[in-house]
Protein backbone atom coordinates (compact mmCIF):
# COMPACT_ATOMS: atom_id res chain seq x y z
CA UNK A 1 0.00 0.00 0.00
CA UNK A 2 1.40 3.63 -1.00
CA UNK A 3 -0.66 6.47 0.86
CA UNK A 4 -0.44 9.95 0.36
CA UNK A 5 -1.85 11.92 3.05
CA UNK A 6 -3.68 14.94 1.57
CA UNK A 7 -7.02 15.52 2.19
CA UNK A 8 -9.68 14.88 -0.46
CA UNK A 9 -13.89 13.93 -0.70
CA UNK A 10 -12.81 10.46 -2.65
CA UNK A 11 -10.51 8.09 -2.47
CA UNK A 12 -9.28 6.62 -5.30
CA UNK A 13 -7.33 3.01 -5.62
CA UNK A 14 -5.80 -0.15 -7.80
CA UNK A 15 -6.73 -3.80 -6.36
CA UNK A 16 -4.42 -6.79 -7.76
CA UNK A 17 -3.73 -10.05 -7.25
CA UNK A 18 -0.49 -11.62 -5.70
CA UNK A 19 0.57 -11.66 -9.78
CA UNK A 20 -0.11 -7.87 -10.05
CA UNK A 21 -2.70 -8.53 -12.13
CA UNK A 22 -5.47 -6.31 -12.14
CA UNK A 23 -8.73 -7.51 -10.58
CA UNK A 24 -12.34 -6.19 -12.84
CA UNK A 25 -15.39 -6.08 -10.91
CA UNK A 26 -13.66 -6.49 -7.31
CA UNK A 27 -16.30 -5.23 -5.07
CA UNK A 28 -14.81 -1.65 -2.75
CA UNK A 29 -17.71 -0.84 -0.20
CA UNK A 30 -17.18 0.89 3.31
CA UNK A 31 -18.04 -1.27 6.42
CA UNK A 32 -21.09 -0.87 7.69
CA UNK A 33 -22.38 1.20 4.32
CA UNK A 34 -24.31 0.76 1.49
CA UNK A 35 -21.60 3.69 -0.32
CA UNK A 36 -19.90 1.40 -2.43
CA UNK A 37 -18.87 0.60 -6.35
CA UNK A 38 -16.39 -1.97 -8.06
CA UNK A 39 -13.27 -2.01 -10.08
CA UNK A 40 -13.25 -1.52 -13.60
CA UNK A 41 -11.52 -3.11 -16.71
CA UNK A 42 -7.92 -2.38 -14.94
CA UNK A 43 -8.72 -2.92 -11.27
CA UNK A 44 -9.49 0.70 -10.97
CA UNK A 45 -11.93 2.35 -8.27
CA UNK A 46 -12.76 5.99 -7.22
CA UNK A 47 -14.93 5.98 -4.02
CA UNK A 48 -16.27 9.11 -2.08
CA UNK A 49 -15.50 9.25 1.30
CA UNK A 50 -17.97 9.00 4.15
CA UNK A 51 -19.20 10.99 7.04
CA UNK A 52 -17.72 8.69 10.08
CA UNK A 53 -14.14 9.38 11.58
CA UNK A 54 -13.48 5.77 11.55
CA UNK A 55 -13.66 4.75 7.94
CA UNK A 56 -12.63 1.17 6.87
CA UNK A 57 -12.72 0.03 3.36
CA UNK A 58 -13.74 -3.43 2.57
CA UNK A 59 -12.20 -4.99 -0.84
CA UNK A 60 -13.45 -8.33 -2.04
CA UNK A 61 -13.17 -10.54 -5.21
CA UNK A 62 -14.85 -14.07 -5.83
CA UNK A 63 -11.72 -16.91 -5.15
CA UNK A 64 -9.98 -14.77 -3.31
CA UNK A 65 -9.33 -13.72 0.36
CA UNK A 66 -11.49 -10.08 1.40
CA UNK A 67 -9.19 -7.53 2.89
CA UNK A 68 -10.23 -4.65 5.21
CA UNK A 69 -8.46 -1.00 5.46
CA UNK A 70 -8.32 1.64 7.62
CA UNK A 71 -8.38 4.83 5.93
CA UNK A 72 -7.05 7.62 7.44
CA UNK A 73 -5.83 10.63 5.20
CA UNK A 74 -5.02 8.56 2.11
CA UNK A 75 -6.29 9.64 -1.16
CA UNK A 76 -5.34 6.89 -3.13
CA UNK A 77 -4.22 3.04 -1.85
CA UNK A 78 -3.41 0.20 -4.09
CA UNK A 79 -4.28 -3.15 -2.77
CA UNK A 80 -3.58 -6.93 -3.43
CA UNK A 81 -5.75 -9.40 -2.30
CA UNK A 82 -4.34 -13.03 -2.03
CA UNK A 83 -6.01 -16.51 -3.20
CA UNK A 84 -8.22 -18.57 -1.09
CA UNK A 85 -7.39 -22.20 -0.59
CA UNK A 86 -8.65 -24.27 -3.63
CA UNK A 87 -10.12 -27.45 -3.57
CA UNK A 88 -9.59 -30.76 -5.13
CA UNK A 89 -11.45 -32.53 -7.63
CA UNK A 90 -14.96 -33.27 -6.24
CA UNK A 91 -16.59 -36.78 -7.35
CA UNK A 92 -20.11 -37.31 -6.71
CA UNK A 93 -21.34 -40.87 -7.26
CA UNK A 94 -24.72 -41.53 -6.89
CA UNK A 95 -26.56 -45.33 -6.83
CA UNK A 96 -29.91 -46.01 -8.67
CA UNK A 97 -31.92 -49.03 -6.75
CA UNK A 98 -32.27 -51.95 -9.40
CA UNK A 99 -35.75 -51.35 -10.12
CA UNK A 100 -36.89 -47.93 -10.58
CA UNK A 101 -39.65 -45.65 -12.34
CA UNK A 102 -38.23 -43.44 -15.36
CA UNK A 103 -38.10 -39.67 -14.49
CA UNK A 104 -38.28 -38.54 -18.30
CA UNK A 105 -40.84 -40.90 -20.16
CA UNK A 106 -44.17 -39.54 -20.91
CA UNK A 107 -45.87 -43.03 -19.69
CA UNK A 108 -45.15 -44.48 -16.51
CA UNK A 109 -41.94 -47.01 -17.06
CA UNK A 110 -40.42 -48.80 -14.49
CA UNK A 111 -36.80 -49.60 -15.36
CA UNK A 112 -34.78 -52.88 -14.73
CA UNK A 113 -30.81 -52.47 -14.48
CA UNK A 114 -28.10 -54.66 -14.61
CA UNK A 115 -28.07 -54.22 -10.40
CA UNK A 116 -31.08 -56.53 -10.77
CA UNK A 117 -30.42 -58.56 -12.91
CA UNK A 118 -27.68 -59.75 -11.36
CA UNK A 119 -29.70 -61.14 -8.58
CA UNK A 120 -31.68 -63.80 -10.95
CA UNK A 121 -29.83 -66.57 -13.19
CA UNK A 122 -30.91 -65.23 -16.38
CA UNK A 123 -30.31 -67.65 -18.51
CA UNK A 124 -33.08 -66.78 -20.64
CA UNK A 125 -35.15 -63.66 -21.10
CA UNK A 126 -37.97 -65.04 -18.69
CA UNK A 127 -35.28 -65.58 -15.89
CA UNK A 128 -34.83 -61.75 -15.78
CA UNK A 129 -38.46 -61.95 -14.13
CA UNK A 130 -37.65 -63.46 -11.75
CA UNK A 131 -36.95 -61.18 -8.91
CA UNK A 132 -39.97 -58.80 -9.16
CA UNK A 133 -43.53 -58.90 -9.85
CA UNK A 134 -44.18 -56.64 -12.41
CA UNK A 135 -44.15 -59.06 -15.18
CA UNK A 136 -45.20 -62.47 -14.44
CA UNK A 137 -42.96 -65.28 -16.32
CA UNK A 138 -45.36 -67.97 -17.15
CA UNK A 139 -44.48 -71.94 -18.02
CA UNK A 140 -46.78 -72.70 -21.30
CA UNK A 141 -44.72 -76.19 -21.82
CA UNK A 142 -43.09 -78.51 -19.17
CA UNK A 143 -41.86 -80.52 -21.69
CA UNK A 144 -39.89 -77.35 -23.07
CA UNK A 145 -39.60 -75.71 -20.69
CA UNK A 146 -41.19 -72.79 -22.78
CA UNK A 147 -42.61 -69.85 -20.69
CA UNK A 148 -44.35 -66.77 -21.68
CA UNK A 149 -44.70 -63.57 -20.12
CA UNK A 150 -47.85 -61.78 -18.71
CA UNK A 151 -48.70 -58.34 -17.38
CA UNK A 152 -51.82 -57.70 -15.53
CA UNK A 153 -52.36 -61.19 -15.33
CA UNK A 154 -53.38 -61.70 -19.29
CA UNK A 155 -51.99 -64.03 -21.43
CA UNK A 156 -48.38 -63.41 -22.98
CA UNK A 157 -50.13 -62.58 -26.64
CA UNK A 158 -51.89 -59.11 -25.59
CA UNK A 159 -48.15 -57.71 -24.31
CA UNK A 160 -45.76 -56.44 -26.58
CA UNK A 161 -42.23 -57.38 -26.40
CA UNK A 162 -40.04 -55.48 -28.34
CA UNK A 163 -35.88 -56.20 -28.70
CA UNK A 164 -34.18 -53.22 -29.25
CA UNK A 165 -37.54 -51.62 -30.30
CA UNK A 166 -37.49 -54.02 -32.87
CA UNK A 167 -41.21 -56.38 -32.59
CA UNK A 168 -39.16 -59.41 -32.94
CA UNK A 169 -41.61 -61.74 -30.86
CA UNK A 170 -45.06 -62.30 -32.79
CA UNK A 171 -47.11 -64.80 -33.34
CA UNK A 172 -45.93 -68.55 -31.75
CA UNK A 173 -42.64 -66.62 -30.43
CA UNK A 174 -45.14 -65.33 -27.73
CA UNK A 175 -45.04 -69.10 -26.44
CA UNK A 176 -41.79 -70.05 -27.56
CA UNK A 177 -39.67 -67.27 -28.66
CA UNK A 178 -39.17 -66.11 -25.41
CA UNK A 179 -36.85 -68.81 -24.19
CA UNK A 180 -34.53 -68.10 -26.85
CA UNK A 181 -33.59 -64.72 -26.13
CA UNK A 182 -30.23 -65.49 -23.69
CA UNK A 183 -30.15 -63.07 -20.31
CA UNK A 184 -26.59 -62.80 -20.67
CA UNK A 185 -27.21 -60.25 -23.79
CA UNK A 186 -30.11 -58.21 -21.83
CA UNK A 187 -29.02 -54.54 -20.48
CA UNK A 188 -32.13 -52.71 -19.46
CA UNK A 189 -35.71 -53.59 -19.58
CA UNK A 190 -38.08 -51.13 -19.48
CA UNK A 191 -41.56 -52.12 -18.67
CA UNK A 192 -44.74 -50.11 -19.27
CA UNK A 193 -48.29 -51.60 -18.02
CA UNK A 194 -51.44 -50.56 -19.96
CA UNK A 195 -52.21 -49.66 -23.60
CA UNK A 196 -49.29 -47.90 -25.00
CA UNK A 197 -48.05 -46.19 -28.36
CA UNK A 198 -49.04 -48.10 -31.37
CA UNK A 199 -45.98 -47.14 -32.97
CA UNK A 200 -44.71 -50.59 -32.70
CA UNK A 201 -47.85 -52.49 -33.62
CA UNK A 202 -51.08 -53.37 -31.97
CA UNK A 203 -50.23 -55.70 -29.52
CA UNK A 204 -49.62 -53.92 -26.53
CA UNK A 205 -53.22 -54.01 -25.18
CA UNK A 206 -51.92 -55.20 -21.55
CA UNK A 207 -48.39 -53.39 -22.03
CA UNK A 208 -44.78 -53.36 -23.16
CA UNK A 209 -41.92 -54.57 -22.37
CA UNK A 210 -39.04 -52.88 -24.09
CA UNK A 211 -35.26 -54.83 -23.76
CA UNK A 212 -32.58 -53.14 -24.79
CA UNK A 213 -28.90 -55.59 -25.39
CA UNK A 214 -25.72 -54.71 -24.63
CA UNK A 215 -23.78 -52.95 -27.29
CA UNK A 216 -20.29 -54.29 -27.96
CA UNK A 217 -18.24 -51.22 -26.89
CA UNK A 218 -19.65 -50.75 -23.25
CA UNK A 219 -19.49 -54.05 -22.23
CA UNK A 220 -16.95 -56.85 -21.15
CA UNK A 221 -14.63 -58.62 -23.93
CA UNK A 222 -14.94 -61.84 -22.80
CA UNK A 223 -18.10 -62.94 -20.33
CA UNK A 224 -18.67 -66.37 -18.78
CA UNK A 225 -21.66 -67.10 -17.13
CA UNK A 226 -22.51 -71.22 -15.48
CA UNK A 227 -25.86 -72.17 -13.94
CA UNK A 228 -27.07 -75.33 -12.55
CA UNK A 229 -30.80 -76.19 -10.57
CA UNK A 230 -31.71 -78.93 -8.31
CA UNK A 231 -33.56 -79.75 -11.32
CA UNK A 232 -30.41 -81.52 -13.26
CA UNK A 233 -30.24 -77.83 -15.71
CA UNK A 234 -27.12 -76.89 -16.50
CA UNK A 235 -26.37 -73.89 -18.65
CA UNK A 236 -22.95 -72.29 -19.78
CA UNK A 237 -23.18 -69.30 -21.67
CA UNK A 238 -20.21 -67.38 -23.33
CA UNK A 239 -19.72 -63.71 -24.59
CA UNK A 240 -17.03 -62.15 -26.67
CA UNK A 241 -16.79 -59.00 -27.81
CA UNK A 242 -15.08 -57.40 -31.12
CA UNK A 243 -13.93 -54.51 -33.36
CA UNK A 244 -12.70 -53.63 -36.60
CA UNK A 245 -12.02 -50.16 -37.26
CA UNK A 246 -15.43 -48.72 -37.11
CA UNK A 247 -17.26 -52.15 -36.78
CA UNK A 248 -17.97 -53.95 -33.39
CA UNK A 249 -19.75 -57.00 -33.12
CA UNK A 250 -21.06 -59.19 -29.85
CA UNK A 251 -20.99 -62.92 -30.15
CA UNK A 252 -23.40 -64.97 -27.60
CA UNK A 253 -22.58 -69.23 -28.01
CA UNK A 254 -24.81 -71.31 -25.54
CA UNK A 255 -25.05 -74.51 -24.50
CA UNK A 256 -27.82 -76.27 -21.86
CA UNK A 257 -28.09 -79.83 -20.44
CA UNK A 258 -31.68 -80.73 -19.50
CA UNK A 259 -31.85 -84.24 -17.68
CA UNK A 260 -28.75 -85.09 -19.90
CA UNK A 261 -29.76 -83.90 -23.24
CA UNK A 262 -27.36 -81.40 -25.09
CA UNK A 263 -28.82 -78.89 -27.58
CA UNK A 264 -27.96 -75.41 -28.14
CA UNK A 265 -29.92 -72.75 -26.58
CA UNK A 266 -28.63 -69.30 -29.17
CA UNK A 267 -26.56 -68.38 -31.57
Amino acid sequence: MQPQTTKAQSIKGKVKNSNNEPLTGASVHWLRSAIGTSTDSSGQFELQLPKESIKKLVISFVGYQSDTITITNETAIEVKLSGTKQLGEVVVKGKRPGIYISEISPIKTEVITQVELKKAACCDLAGCFETQASVQPQTTNVITNSKELRILGLSGVYNQVLIDEMPLIQGLSYTYGISSIPGILVDNIYISKGANSVIQGFESISGQISVGTKEPDNTDKLLLNVYANSFLEKHLNANYTFKYKKWSNLTRQGLGLEFKNWYPLFE
